[in-house]
């Protein structure tokens, strides 16, 4: 008893100290005067900077003083992945505020891990002293002389034992406008310098790229422009993944056909680019909005969608090769849905950029996910400029039309590569298609079963070099190349097809975040590998990296846990933390040491790069 008037007496002793920059946290409505010491929140909104600019940004704070012995449960943010526990997560809302102020996500502490007796997990939470920041921006109307604004603070009390009813507290901020020459003043101090911290926190984006690793400011004009202009290189190497080389040659013999209009080939190249810039344009449309679509691959966990994909793939190719001309609806010849007219050469755009989307390329997968996390205007203008990087070199093309139609003079040669392409486009709708029907009709075929339609299409493809190839060399040496380069390519797909599959050399455990939190308090270094069935490069990182002999040693040691997230059909657990990692896509890896500190993370990597990680991570802090 004694000792409970003693935490009361002190918790009354803090409460009456002013805050610096703002009154004291007020009580919950209907409580005493004065507060109440079986109160174990107060709370109180302030400006820590005014008066405020009319134009510009400014930041309200809501601080709270949490008694002793007491703790409120993490912002949402804090809780992503857990499935252990429901809390009732701490948020702050805008309900109230005149025009031209517009918020920004808010700024909530760093959480205080907290032991439980029911989880194994500790508990994300607050105490003592926590403050949440609410950036705004400021655009008010000529004459306004104050700002106030209504919030409210949503939380959860709870001792170590018990939790109170979750609480819904309203609460006002008001701030002075500067008059014309007037600057603002820090109310205080200490409370402007955490905003300060943990903005630039928040602001910067991580890239690293076999090793190279630097950061960049997304706050200034000039980091956010260099993100965006790293965000638009990674979708120009977008066009060098496996994703999307099948149908390079399609859209450059489209524009060949249309060299000797100068004209009409810069239109063709300019709706390829625009077809490219929509989708990602719409997809960043998705992602910054309430879509559910989280991601650039988020349309490839549909398996209808990798189905339909599939199909049109195949219709494309089967066109492409004379064999199959569908009877469609009148009024869809009058769009003369070719590559080489205009509807067609947008629509090679779109599909091109839907294909992209199972594959990653370097600096893509960190600009889209710091620019979703910021703001909706920042997300749409990140996917945009992928979209623009991507449709970039064949606008350049077009340009030069004089180039692009050297390859209309190659004849029988150019007719050789388009229809090679055609069968391999329709080895890729295999592929696709065989995703879909396996995520729609789960158990119904081996695992992986499409690999046989997809070695088929791809061994008929070096057959038909073989076979047609010799005939349009005029030298004896060609033809031999020309028939044993098919030849060897068909005899090594049918042989990777055919040859048993070998069993991993990785004992890959399923990622959950139990079974993540358990590594981590056994004190073991772990590796987070995310992929899919449905991304080509995650296919290529496994047999380059994870099948070495030297990278599966260090993997099966005993202190190191080797996770592997599948996000095939989107596995909310999995998507949650490649999100709360800092990406957007796949593949993505991500390393703690045996401390649970994170030591790396990044999309591409090389065998050296991670066997050197994974012992740094098996050495210790």
């Amino acid at each position: 008893m004694r000792s409970i008037l003693l935490w009361a007496l002190v918790f009354l002793a803090a409460a009456s100290a002013p805050l610096p920059g703002c009154a004291s946290p007020s009580p919950p409505p209907g409580a005493e005067a004065g507060g109440e010491a079986s109160e174990p929140v107060r709370a109180q909104a302030c400006f820590p900077l005014a008066p405020l600019p009319p134009r510009g940004e400014a930041v309200v704070s809501v601080i709270l003083e949490i008694a002793p012995g007491f703790h409120v449960m993490a912002d949402r943010g804090a809780w992503e992945g857990r499935e252990d526990f429901r809390p009732f997560p701490t948020r702050l809302l805008l309900l109230e505020a005149p025009e031209g102020v517009i918020a920004e996500p808010p700024l909530y502490p760093a959480a205080e891990p907290l032991p439980v007796g029911f989880t194994e997990r500790p508990l994300p939470t607050f105490a003592g002293r926590a403050a949440i920041h609410l950036p705004l921006r400021l655009e008010l109307a000529p004459g306004a002389r104050a700002v106030r604004l209504r919030l409210r603070l949503e939380f959860q009390a709870c001792t170590e034992n018990a939790c109170l009813l979750p609480e819904r507290r309203e609460l006002e901020a008001h701030a002075a406008v500067a008059a014309r020459g007037e600057s603002p003043r820090a109310a205080d101090p200490g409370l402007l310098d955490d905003f300060t911290a943990r903005r630039a926190a928040a602001a910067e984006a991580a890239f690293e790229l076999l090793g190279i690793g630097f950061r960049l400011d997304g706050r200034t004009a000039l980091g956010a422009a260099g993100i965006l202009l790293l965000g638009a290189l990674g979708g120009l190497l977008l066009n060098l993944t496996p994703c999307v080389l099948p149908l390079i040659p399609v859209k450059v013999l489209s524009l060949s056909r249309a060299a000797a209009d100068p004209r009409r080939c810069r239109r063709l190249g300019l709706l390829i680019l625009a077809g490219i810039a929509s989708f990602w344009l719409a997809l960043g449309l998705a992602v910054a909005g309430a879509s559910g679509i989280a991601s650039a691959h988020g349309l490839f966990q549909i398996p209808a969608f990798a189905l339909a994909v599939g199909l049109v793939l195949a219709g494309l190719a089967a066109g492409g090769l004379g064999g199959w001309s569908p009877r469609l609806p009148g009024f869809l010849y009058r769009l003369e849905p070719r590559f080489d007219s205009a509807p067609g050469a947008f629509g090679v755009g779109v599909l091109t950029a839907v294909l992209s989307t199972p594959c990653t390329a370097p600096f893509m997968g960190t600009a889209a996910a710091w620019a979703a996390s910021r703001s909706p205007e920042a997300a749409v203008l990140a996917f945009l400029a992928i979209g623009l990087g991507m449709g970039a070199p064949y606008a350049l093309l077009a340009a030069l039309p004089h180039r692009v139609g050297r390859l209309r003079a190659a004849g029988s040669a150019t007719e050789l590569v388009r229809q090679t392409m055609c069968v391999l486009l329709l080895a890729a709708a295999c592929y696709f298609a065989g995703i879909g029907v396996q995520g729609l009709l789960p158990g119904l075929f081996p695992p992986r079963a499409w690999r046989f339609p997809v070695a088929a299409c791809m061994a008929a493809a070096g057959l038909w070099v073989a076979w047609r190839g010799p005939r349009l060399a005029a030298r004896r040496g060609a033809r031999i190349l020309w028939a044993g380069g098919g030849l060897a390519f068909a005899a090594a797909v049918f042989a990777a097809a055919l040859a048993p599959a070998a069993p991993d050399p990785v004992a890959w455990e399923p990622f959950g975040e139990e079974r993540l939190a358990r590594a981590q308090a056994a004190g073991r270094a772990v590796a987070l590998v995310f992929t899919a069935e449905w991304c080509l490069n995650c296919r290529a990182l496994e047999e380059a990296v994870w099948k070495r002999p030297e990278i599966a040693r260090r993997l099966s040691a005993p202190g190191v846990a080797a996770l592997r997230a599948d996000l095939t059909t989107g596995d909310p657990a999995a998507r949650r933390m490649l999100r709360r990692a800092g990406s957007l896509t796949v593949p993505f890896l991500v390393i703690y040491g045996k401390d649970g500190a994170l030591l790396w993370k990044g999309d591409f990597y090389t065998a050296e790069q991670v066997a050197a990680l994974l012992d740094r991570a098996l050495a210790g802090p």
